[in-house]
């Protein structure tokens, strides 16, 4: 996204001049791009604030209670919690760590399931992979309302 933001910016001409000073003051964004490897919240902010756009204020939404309970209002910072805590899941599994983090995202520290080290459930990862796929719709409606065009979602 934040290539497209730098891209959709880039001047066309017709002085040379202009896009190989565009293309100088952004290749530092471009670097940061290409050494990109931990997405956490704040690294993922610093890199698309670095092209002009910081996503974080459209980090809200809200989530269905189910089974009579009332729907979550995520804000932002809490979005952010969530997604630190996916990512530090994400790296003891692919680090190998010996027990996972107690974090929230899990269920099994959240229901309080467990007097020791926390367990990925199936749930975990479902759930994960939805809190994933809507902060990255919540972030590309944010960058195309921002670059003034539209996406159009398939219905899934």
């Amino acid at each position: 996204m934040t290539t497209a933001i730098l891209d959709t910016a880039r001047p066309t001409g017709p002085a040379p001049i202009d896009v190989a000073r565009y293309d100088a003051n952004v290749g530092p964004i471009r670097k940061a791009i290409n050494d990109f490897a931990t997405p956490n919240a704040r690294n993922t902010r610093r890199l698309m604030s670095s092209a002009g756009f910081d996503p974080q204020v459209h980090w809200t939404f809200i989530t269905a209670g189910g089974r009579g309970k009332q729907g979550i209002r995520w804000t932002p910072a809490m979005t952010e919690a969530r997604l630190d805590e996916w990512l530090q899941v994400r790296h003891a599994l692919a680090h190998g760590h010996d027990s996972l983090p107690e974090v929230d995202a899990l269920l099994t520290v959240r229901l309080k399931k467990t007097a020791g080290a926390p367990w990925l459930e199936l749930k975990d990862a479902e759930q994960c992979v939805a809190f994933l796929n809507r902060l990255v719709r919540l972030t590309a409606s944010a960058v195309a309302n921002h670059l003034g065009v539209a996406i159009d979602y398939p219905r899934s």
